[in-house]
């Protein structure tokens, strides 16, 4: 379910993690990752899984999940 995040109404969901089986909001629209062990950005697949990733990068890429929603709202960015 896609609801609007209270602070800057951007649509988000919320994805449960397997790590922690809490809800982290994720942004409303999945993007392709790239995996890489030591990665600049955060990825949360369909699963629950956090992984460290890149947003772009060459060849196919390895799936798709989401943003955690606090790299993009702007109550988080100062």
């Amino acid at each position: 379910m896609i609801v609007k995040c209270k602070y800057c109404r951007a649509p988000i969901r919320f994805i449960t993690t397997i790590k922690n089986n809490k809800q982290m909001p994720v942004d409303g629209d999945s993007r392709p990752y790239w995996l890489k062990a030591k990665g600049s950005k955060k990825i949360v697949t369909a699963q629950g899984e956090v992984l460290s990733c890149e947003y772009e990068g060459e060849g196919k890429e390895d799936g798709h999940g989401w943003v955690p929603h606090h790299a993009s709202c702007s109550r988080f960015r100062g």
